[in-house]
């Protein structure tokens, strides 16, 4: 009997271990980038619940679930293994390579994208020198394209005589393409006139145009 007793207990133990959940770690990963397609140069993650976040969408508060994690300098890839990640964030903290001082903090749910890009801004500044060369008063937009994104007007114009803009500009990918654009009337195609194209520098990364719609002349 003791011998049967011993197998009934050893067969109750192996049923119980194996109804036991199974608690495992999974390894997450990220790759972080900048708007120049390189990981930034300075910064770091964590993973993070309980974020709270601004009026303005910035996240405000967080409470840390991870120690401080750093990426790769080459690939930009962050890594951690985790119990339980689908209910965290990763939050990634880098200064603005572009704008002194700037600090870029991204908050995304684990699991939803593979990659965070992080955006800089950089200044533009425009000068104009317009002149009215049709019957009808025409209409000028300034139009930023950036690589992959919708293009987005800058600014209308709808007096001729000379102008001067100026400001800060947020962008995920280079080139950024900058165009003078001319409508004679409303239900006219829009013609570009003037165009300049930037590509990332660092720190000296700045939009700068001077543009005149007379021909052959410039600011």
């Amino acid at each position: 009997m003791g011998f049967l007793a011993l197998l009934a207990w050893l067969s109750l133990l192996i049923f119980w271990m194996g109804c036991r959940p199974v608690v495992t770690a999974i390894e997450t990963s990220l790759v972080v980038l900048d708007a120049h397609d390189a990981p930034p140069a300075s910064g770091f993650a964590l993973l993070v619940d309980d974020v709270s976040y601004s009026q303005n969408g910035t996240p405000q508060s967080w409470n840390a679930v991870s120690d401080t994690l750093l990426w790769s300098p080459i690939t930009g890839e962050v890594t951690t293994s985790l119990e339980n990640i689908g209910s965290h964030h990763w939050l990634i903290c880098a200064s603005d390579p572009v704008t002194p001082g700037r600090m870029r903090t991204s908050v995304m749910p684990v699991g939803l994208q593979d990659t965070c890009r992080l955006d800089v801004q950089v200044p533009y500044q425009v000068l104009l020198r317009l002149r009215q060369a049709a019957p009808l008063e025409p209409n000028w937009h300034i139009v930023l394209h950036r690589s992959g994104m919708e293009e987005l007007v800058l600014h209308e114009v709808d007096q001729h005589g000379g102008h001067q803009f100026r400001g800060q500009l947020l962008t995920q990918a280079f080139p950024l393409r900058l165009q003078l654009r001319q409508a004679n009337d409303s239900n006219a195609a829009w013609t570009t006139l003037r165009s300049t194209t930037v590509t990332y520098q660092g720190e000296q990364t700045a939009v700068v145009a001077a543009w005149s719609n007379i021909a052959y002349a410039e600011l």
